[in-house]
This record gives structure tokens, C-alpha cells and sequence, in this order.
């Protein structure tokens, strides 16, 4: 089994966060560098996830970055001082850091972010996480509730990706071979971030918060059956 990572019903409680001026820079250009690399796709395909900055073309998601030349930054605009080990842009703990290196040596990134919270305070010991698995992991025809879609088919007849209709019947099945031995990854024709069975686990067993799992009681996350 493995896990469909979903946003949790909680969402619009999360912390608010705004990354700096210099590291929306960064950001930015670091997209742009990669996208590069990827050349041309249809409009509305299933490239990016536009989880970074807002406005962004979006993030290749499951791509690696260049590195940064230093800490990234950014300001808590609302929240707690009493932070969840996920926050939003995939701001994560020590916590998160040492699991996901412990199933996956040097396998993602890991960037250090220095975090002001509303009262001025600065918090380090915290990182931007960027899964670096890209995988067409889905199996549509072992699924249920999921559909084929073409952005652009007159221009791109070829270009297929999928999307969910979400109820209680849905189900999502991944391909084992495919996702064999990954903790984390993310699915390009789903658009959709995926962990396995074992991060899952983890996740629950050790307390870690901020994830869309049962832990949270909050969770809307669900489990996909490996085929």
C-alpha cells in the first residue's frame, strides 16, 4: 500500500508563510532554470505544482534544484510559536529531515531555512524538502474514479495526464515495480504527491505532525493499493 497525499480538511488553519524577497528570487529563478530543461509542454499540463510562491509559473515538481547560496528565509505571517513538523511549502523539522534520510539516503533535498515568527523570533533547525522522485507510478486501468485528460489535444494529441473525481468509491491503485524501494514521489500524470507505506507508518508511529495522515485526526489523505 502507499499513501495519497490529499491537503488536509485543516488546511485553512495552517500556518500563513511568505519567503523573503531574496529567496522568491531564488526560487523563481531556479524554476525557470529547470523548466529549461524539460522543454516544451501544453498549457495546464502536469509539469509543475504551483506550491512555492504564488503567481509562479510552478515548481517541476520531482526535479532537484541547484543549491542556494545560503539559508532560505521567510516570516510566519500567522500561527503558532509551537510549530507542526510540516509546515506549508514543505518547510519541515529535523524530524522529517532524519526519516526521510533514513529510508532514502541522499536521495532528496534538503535546504536550510531560517524561520521569523510573528513575535521577531528566529528559528533554524528547519528545512525546505524537495522530493526528487518524478514517477508515472499510476495504474488507470486497476483504479477507479480516475479519467484520462488531454489539456491541448488539437496541439498535443499525445499528452495524456489523469484526474480523480473524489468520493468514497475512489480508488487509486500505483504500480509496485515502479515505486519499488521510494519513500516519497510525485506523480506527473496525477499531479499528486505520494508517500510509501513505511513513511506512513512512520509518520504515525512517531507522533511527526503536519501531515494529512490519521495522526492529525484531520487527515484526508488515502491509501493507494500497489498493483
Amino acid at each position: 500500500m502507499a499513501w495519497v497525499l490529499r491537503h488536509s480538511v485543516g488546511e485553512q488553519y495552517a500556518p500563513i508563510i511568505q519567503w523573503s524577497e531574496a529567496t522568491t528570487r531564488w526560487i523563481e529563478e531556479a524554476q525557470e532554470a529547470v523548466r529549461q530543461t524539460l522543454g516544451d509542454h501544453p498549457p495546464g499540463d502536469a509539469l509543475s505544482m504551483r506550491t512555492s510562491v504564488p503567481g509562479s509559473k510552478g515548481v517541476p515538481a520531482g526535479l532537484s534544484l541547484p543549491n542556494p547560496s545560503g539559508p532560505m528565509r521567510a516570516t510566519m505571517l500567522r500561527g503558532s510559536s509551537e510549530l507542526p513538523d510540516r509546515l506549508p511549502f514543505e518547510i519541515v523539522s529535523n524530524a522529517i529531515r532524519n526519516l526521510v534520510e533514513e529510508l532514502e539516503p541522499a536521495t532528496h533535498q534538503f535546504f536550510p531555512v531560517i524561520l521569523t515568527l510573528p513575535d521577531g523570533q528566529e528559528v533554524g533547525d528547519l528545512w525546505y524538502m524537495r522530493a526528487c522522485h518524478r514517477l508515472d507510478s499510476v495504474s488507470i486501468e486497476n483504479s477507479r474514479n480516475i479519467q484520462e485528460w488531454r489539456p491541448s489535444p488539437r496541439l498535443y494529441p499525445g499528452w495524456v495526464s489523469y484526474r480523480a473525481t473524489w468520493s468514497s468509491s475512489t480508488k487509486i491503485a500505483v504500480k509496485s515495480d515502479i515505486i519499488a524501494g521510494k519513500s516519497l514521489w510525485y506523480d506527473w500524470r496525477f499531479k499528486q504527491m505520494f508517500a510509501s507505506e513505511a513513511f506512513g507508518k512512520a509518520i504515525i508511529d512517531l507522533g511527526i505532525t503536519g501531515y494529512p495522515l490519521p495522526s492529525d485526526e484531520i487527515g484526508c489523505s488515502i491509501h493507494a493499493e500497489e498493483i
